[in-house]
């Protein structure tokens, strides 16, 4: 009997204690789920940032590029053609914060016009040889059609690293005259702390912390300061992740995206190519990106992955234990369930929080092509209620047909296949690329159409299979109106302009003639008996006269 009875004890206890396990490894499971899914939607919410900031940024430089009063100075580098075109950059320098520094590099390498933050004109002597500077070479290797993008790094003037750091981008591009005979470089420094303002705008979890970095592992952002920059300065050459964490640096430089558990801390990061948005709207433009891309990278550290698992282990342990009291082991079994569930039940209201507070609209979308999910900051947007559009319409209920019939069309020469203007146009666009970004245009249920920028990627399980669409949409209303602020601000520059032209021709015309006969009745005088003295007085005047009509031919 008693042997029936340690059998029978034995046997419930290997099952209980499995059962245990099982719940352990579950719940370990979940919240490690839960954790990534939402690390993959912060990584998506930072890509589409960075890549709205860098493509405003190329609009702020091609708008530049197409100014007439560039196109005189190149065709004509006269006096007049050079005070025009530094005008209108003051205007641009002046209204653009974003602007740091704009130039005509001449192809020796020397800089013809610099206007500096806030309007400044330099001149003269402060004009600085640039000819070894790496991007003045890659913009004259391109095509007068292409871009050289630089890498992010801090602003240097007289050889030497500002004092004050100042992150700048430069985006350069070779300028041909009329004849097409490339004569300089556009060279524009865009400060980039408005790309760190924007990002520090997105409240990453306070699970997560946000690192960035370049292509080589050093930080711009990294949570102690005194880590960034690194490259920039030969006595921080080793404060890099390569020599830090070599072992996770080895598997981000494989691999696009992805997660690990590296010394006890949690990691996922995400590759991004500045500028590839652009690249595949429009053809025309060609960027070589001089090793320019970033890796957006997310920590969980040791204690906080810790916590979490190690709090999970302790309750199953002691629900173990308790396993040897009959009546106490079955409420112990119940409690911990409970608390499972609780425990579950605050992670989802902690990840429909985060999707509820955010600022951007999120929409997620089944595998049937069906809305599952909307935040209040989707239905803002789009005028449509969470109750309207679940379980009811697809997102193509927010898209015009014309703009998806010429999306489908631009997919279909892309990918060589016939792609269809429904839903199955952004399945295989996720499908073909990491994530598919572009400019939209969302029609609310009023009937008011919103400009939008769409980042669109697909959620997958741990075997890669996917699960469900997430749809990130920043409203760009007021970009759009700041791009027609700005080119309002070129028009009024370049009539301006058109205005002093003429009233100096105007002038120059009322001044030559009587100047004419100035000088002809001076000539007259000289052929006439004068004395010493005042023929002295009349050659001054003719070469005067002479000098003057020079000075209005120029």
């Amino acid at each position: 009997m008693f042997i029936k009875y340690l059998i029978g004890f034995a046997v419930a206890y290997a099952l209980l204690c499995g059962g245990l396990r099982y719940g352990y490894l579950q719940e370990r499971q979940a919240n490690e789920r839960l954790i990534l899914e939402q690390g993959q939607f912060e990584l998506g919410v930072l890509e589409g940032i960075i890549e709205r900031v860098y493509s405003e940024l190329l609009l702020e430089f091609q708008i530049l590029e197409d100014l007439s009063s560039l196109s005189r100075y190149i065709d004509d580098p006269s006096l007049a053609n050079q005070v025009h075109l530094e005008d209108e950059l003051k205007v641009f320098s002046v209204h653009r914060a974003t602007l740091q520094q704009i130039r005509f590099i001449g192809v020796d390498g020397i800089e013809r016009v610099r206007v500096d933050a806030g309007g400044e004109i330099i001149k003269g002597e402060q004009l600085q040889d640039k000819s070894d500077r790496y991007y003045f070479k890659g913009g004259m290797q391109q095509s007068p059609e292409g871009y050289f993008a630089s890498p992010m790094d801090l602003n240097v003037e007289g050889g030497a690293v500002q004092r004050s750091y100042l992150p700048v981008l430069r985006i350069v591009s070779p300028i041909a005259n009329a004849k097409g005979e490339v004569v300089g470089v556009l060279v524009v420094n865009f400060n980039a702390t408005y790309l760190f303002n924007a990002l520090a705008r997105f409240n990453v979890s306070e699970l997560w912390e946000l690192q960035l970095l370049n292509q080589a592992g050093y930080w711009f952002v990294h949570p102690n300061a005194e880590q960034c920059w690194g490259f920039m300065f030969k006595e921080k050459q080793d404060l890099n992740l390569a020599q830090q964490l070599p072992e996770l640096w080895e598997s981000i430089i494989q691999f696009a995206e992805g997660d690990q558990v590296v010394r006890g801390d949690l990691y996922k990061w995400l590759k991004i190519i500045p500028f590839e948005s652009s690249e595949q709207d429009d053809s025309r433009v060609s960027i070589s990106h001089a090793d320019g891309d970033f890796r957006i990278l997310l920590q969980v550290d040791q204690a906080s992955y810790a916590a979490i698992v190690d709090s999970i282990f302790e309750r199953y342990l002691i629900a173990g234990i308790g396993v040897f009291a009959g009546l106490i082991l079955i409420g112990v079994i119940v409690f911990y369930r409970y608390r499972f569930g609780q425990k579950l039940q605050a992670i989802q209201r902690l990840h429909a929080s985060i999707l509820s507070s955010a600022e951007v609209s999120v929409i997620t979308v089944g595998l049937d092509g069906v809305i599952e999910y909307i935040n209040p900051a989707a239905e803002q947007l789009t005028g449509w209620s969470s109750q309207e559009l679940v379980g009811l319409h697809s997102p193509l209920v927010l898209h015009l047909e014309s703009e998806l019939i010429d999306r489908a069309k631009q997919l279909s020469a892309e990918f060589g296949r016939e792609i269809e203007p429904d839903m199955g146009l952004f399945l295989q666009a996720t499908a073909e690329m990491h994530s598919y970004v572009k400019e939209w245009s969302y029609k609310r249920k009023d009937g008011l159409i919103v400009p939008v920028l769409l980042s669109v990627s697909v959620i997958t399980d741990e075997a890669g299979a996917p699960l469900s669409y997430l749809g990130v949409a920043v409203d760009i209303s007021a970009q759009r109106e700041a791009q027609n602020a700005l080119l309002d601000a070129k028009q009024q520059a370049e009539h301006v302009a058109t205005m002093k032209s003429q009233f100096l021709a105007t002038m120059s015309h009322e001044i030559r003639t009587p100047m004419n006969g100035i000088i002809g009745l001076s000539n007259l005088l000289l052929n006439s008996d004068l004395q010493q003295e005042q023929r002295q007085l009349t050659q001054n005047i003719v070469h005067s006269g002479n000098v003057l009509m020079t000075v209005l031919n120029d």
